[in-house]
């Protein structure tokens, strides 16, 4: 694809944006190699009924049906009896940390295309995570077991505005947004990805060290031209060449 009819798409999608309802669902694709295509959404850790709304309708089931593989995180879920199972009491604890995170919006996608392929946004188990069969790594989140769940309304509203919600913790955000974009930023098959990320890895986020990238910014770096999809429109009307 080239660049100036990339500029013009994202141009119309800017003037789109402005008339409509704050997207949630971005697109990128990399001028030298305009085969690969990658759409981001973003989703609440709490699968909110808002996000079932005429934009899912209309812009998010459409440009899901055109994808040929689905990223989340625990796509591929964790290897089973890794450690002794937690006992009842921490495995109720565990599950009050864990929520059902953003896996439930793509759970929802998931079960409309069984047989599509997908890949885990995080292929092998995290110290931070808490899992059951994750044993002592899970005790890193222990002390959030009972607390309020975050605000999804607030971080989609922060979404809407362009920031990352407020609150985030750098140490367990900023590590995973580098793994994904080594990731996504490496993927040449020519093929179209739909990458379901939670809210907080979308936007930048700032650190002790300095703003470390959110997915969008960080795609923008390795080359993609990155814009947020306000209508849908079919990948073949700009992609100058068919798919092998």
């Amino acid at each position: 694809m080239r660049i100036p009819a990339l500029i013009l798409l994202a141009a119309a999608s800017a003037a789109a944006y402005a008339a409509g309802p704050a997207p949630r669902l971005w697109e990128a694709v990399r001028p030298s190699d305009p085969g690969l295509h990658i759409y981001v959404l973003a989703a609440t850790a709490h699968g909110l009924p808002l996000e079932y709304d005429s934009y899912f309708d209309n812009v998010v089931l459409p440009a899901f049906s055109q994808a040929e593989v689905l990223h989340y995180e625990g796509a591929g879920g964790l290897p089973p009896d890794a450690y002794p199972p937690c006992a009842p009491g921490l495995r109720a604890q565990d599950e009050a940390v864990r929520g059902p995170g953003q896996g439930a919006v793509a759970f929802a996608l998931r079960e409309r295309r069984p047989q599509m392929r997908v890949a885990d946004l995080d292929p092998v188990p995290l110290p931070g995570m808490s899992y059951c069969s994750m044993g002592r790594g899970r005790i890193a989140l222990a002390p959030l077991a009972g607390s309020e769940p975050r605000s999804s309304q607030a971080e989609l509203a922060a979404l809407a505005e362009g920031e990352a919600p407020p609150g985030l913790d750098p140490a367990a955000i900023c590590p995973r947004n580098a793994r994904w974009l080594r990731t996504l930023s490496g993927l040449r098959d020519g093929r179209t990805h739909f990458v379901v990320a939670d809210v907080q890895h979308v936007r930048d986020v700032e650190a002790p060290a300095g703003r470390c990238r959110g997915i969008l910014n960080g795609l923008l770096e390795a080359g993609f031209v990155v814009w947020p999809v306000a209508e849908f429109r079919p990948i073949a009307e700009y992609r100058p060449l068919p798919k092998p």
